[in-house]
């Protein structure tokens, strides 16, 4: 059993189980948490992670894993569908963690092709920071998902910081409130 499963068990916290288990205390066995985590986040109303959402479209039996921790599928399903086809409007597989890493940096080449992409990708009704991330995401190989994880949100800082995309985010009052992306309402497209 690992920590989390312990917790469920016994109904013990599962910060005291990880520090007894880091103390040596108590010896569990390996066992996939991404669905204790997901749980988390979701019985108390949050969004789930771009990674998190990524890895139920990756691999949806931690679906059927969620649905056997309560009532989380459904919410969890609701988040996913919420995104739409990532895999359409994706960035490339051959440039998706360069153009990441590119924007982190502000290389303005990098600026310029996310720019364009980005243009091409908000939908009419607006979306979510998690709309746009995942489809930046989405095609990173593997190895560099870390990586381009970690980068990513000063990438869409720096996009956002764009003068030219002036108008095309906004964020709500408060600390932590998410960015939302949208087509300003006076754009005069160039065709």
């Amino acid at each position: 059993m690992n920590v989390h499963e312990i917790a469920d068990k016994f109904g013990l916290p599962v910060k005291k189980l990880q520090r007894m288990e880091k103390a040596g205390l108590l010896v569990t066995t390996p066992g996939d948490e991404r669905p204790h985590k997901m749980k988390g986040y979701l019985a108390s109303n949050r969004p789930l992670s771009v990674a998190q959402l990524l890895d139920l479209m990756r691999e949806p039996a931690l679906f059927d894993q969620l649905g056997k921790l309560g009532t989380y599928e459904a919410k969890a399903r609701a988040q996913v569908d919420e995104l739409g086809d990532v895999a359409a409007d994706a960035l490339s597989v051959e440039v998706a963690a360069n153009l990441i890493y590119g924007g982190a940096i502000a290389d303005g080449d990098s600026l310029r092709t996310l720019e364009s992409w980005l243009h091409a990708v908000i939908p009419a009704k607006g979306c979510s920071y998690h709309y746009v991330a995942a489809r930046m995401l989405y095609n990173v190989p593997g190895g560099r998902f870390a990586v381009s994880y970690r980068y990513l949100p000063r990438a869409i800082l720096n996009l956002r910081n764009l003068p030219s995309l002036a108008g095309w985010s906004s964020r709500d009052e408060g600390v932590n409130a998410p960015t939302k992306f949208h087509r300003p309402a006076n754009l005069v497209l160039d065709l």
